[in-house]
């Protein structure tokens, strides 16, 4: 006789009904075996009560919001690789154009690499060049962005005010905007917390 009761699986097995080999054994326990008639009885009466529930189709968009919330590890490379297909068009026309002018920026970086390495002086003198124009052109519109936002009056007080101003007012600013997320952080959370 055997000493073991039946397994899950061997439970599902007579639940669904399946006509096989091995459904002979198991009934032949189940004649011996009091203890797992009670449980394949209790897994029937829950079979039946499952099957009388209402069919309920998802709310609209269940998946989607589900899968949001999945996190899926994806390779750096597959992510490298997206992204760089996600850059190519789709159109053929439009591929001949971003052929040509990834070719030509191919072209024109190696003729800057090229130069730079023959006539280092050059490309240290064209860099410093391009760093003072970028520095002035960022002033400018660092200047400008003052200007509009605060008036002349506050461009006038940083240009008294030198370098240590500066830095304290957009210290104070920055800290201004952090404490205004975390208040709308924190109001959200709240609003979200009393939503029914």
């Amino acid at each position: 006789m055997d000493t073991r009761h039946l397994l899950p699986s061997e439970y599902d097995i007579l639940l669904d009904g399946d006509a096989g080999f091995g459904l002979t054994p198991l009934k032949a326990h189940l004649r011996d075996c009091e203890e797992c008639r009670a449980e394949l009885a209790e897994r029937r009466e829950l079979l039946a009560v499952l099957e009388e529930l209402p069919h309920h189709s998802p709310a609209p968009y269940f998946a989607d919001r589900v899968m949001k919330r999945v996190h899926v590890f994806e390779p750096w490379h597959v992510t490298l690789r997206d992204s760089l297909l996600a850059l190519i068009p789709t159109s053929g026309p439009a591929r001949a154009i971003a052929a040509v002018a990834a070719g030509m920026v191919t072209i024109v970086v190696t003729l800057l690499g090229v130069i730079a390495f023959t006539h280092p002086e050059s490309a240290i003198f064209a860099a410093e060049v391009a760093l003072d124009r970028g520095r002035t052109s960022l002033l400018a519109v660092v200047s400008d962005g003052i200007r509009t936002l605060l008036g002349d009056g506050a461009m006038a007080a940083l240009a008294t005010a030198g370098p240590r101003g500066a830095l304290l007012a957009m210290g104070t600013f920055m800290v201004s905007v952090v404490l205004a997320v975390l208040l709308l952080r924190s109001l959200a959370a709240a609003s979200r917390r009393h939503r029914p």
